[in-house]
């Protein structure tokens, strides 16, 4: 072989390598974007996962809420009903001693009266009181769906960015 030979051999063998430094390259450049993109899909599918668990909490905790309401609402029924069982018994007891003596019945009349005030007063102060609980808990529930959705509007507008 000739010098004009080897050295056209040797140029060969120079872009064989410089070629496949290239592909090396190349496949490297590719491999390194598919490992991104397949960071960046875990990732979304996480943030997907994350926010759906999160949307399945705040739909418990709302459950519980209204299911706490309504037994609020159920005992206090009950006790207006018991108040209100409670004061017709008051009434026929004093009927009946009304009968037995007119005197006697005029003074208990008088504590009954008294009891049944103070017993209105006491339905309408727990009522007053259900009634400020009840906005409380609202107010709190309505904070936090509110807090809740600037959360999901928060990470929507991120997701978009």
């Amino acid at each position: 072989m000739q010098y004009a030979d080897l050295l056209q051999l040797q140029m060969r063998n120079f872009d064989d390598r410089e070629d496949l430094k290239k592909r090396e390259k190349i496949e490297k450049i590719q491999y390194e974007k598919k490992s991104r993109d397949r960071q960046l899909e875990d990732e979304a599918r996480r943030k997907r996962e994350e926010k759906r668990r999160q949307k399945e909490l705040d739909q418990i905790l709302v459950q519980r809420i209204k299911e706490e309401e309504q037994e609020a609402e159920s005992l206090q029924l009950q006790r207006k009903i018991q108040g209100i069982e409670h004061f017709k018994r008051l009434k026929t007891e004093n009927e009946t001693n009304k009968q037995i003596a007119f005197e006697r019945a005029n003074e208990e009349k008088v504590r009954d009266i008294e009891a049944q005030q103070n017993y209105c007063r006491l339905l309408d102060e727990q009522e007053k009181a259900r009634q400020e609980e009840l906005l409380r808990r609202e107010q709190k529930a309505f904070e936090f769906i509110n807090q809740q959705n600037d959360t999901v509007v928060k990470e929507q507008r991120k997701m978009i960015d």
